[in-house]
């Protein structure tokens, strides 16, 4: 065991996920710093062969479909049956 450094990199904007692959052989040490901000973190670590690189995530989006001025306050039993939780309710 050399103790020497193979590879470094550096990430950055990584909230929506990095895949890093390598090809290991041996005994080798993966190391994490944090070079800025509160933490640095691996969710996962995986072994093997390397798969399909996932697609990126589709966009989230809205559509307007309508006023709804008759419902007022009684919203409940009209949207309520479309999984919407409500805090402390029954």
């Amino acid at each position: 065991m050399s103790g020497a450094v193979l590879d470094t990199r550096t990430l950055t904007a990584f909230n929506a996920g990095k895949y890093l692959v390598w090809n290991l052989r041996g005994h080798v040490t993966l190391r994490v710093t944090r070079t800025a901000g509160d933490t640095s973190a691996i969710s996962g670590l995986f072994f093997g062969a390397a798969g399909a690189v996932p697609p990126p995530p589709v966009a989230a989006t809205a559509a307007f479909v309508r006023i709804d001025s008759a419902t007022q306050g009684t919203w409940k039993g009209v949207y309520g049956a479309d999984g919407f939780t409500m805090a402390n309710g029954p």
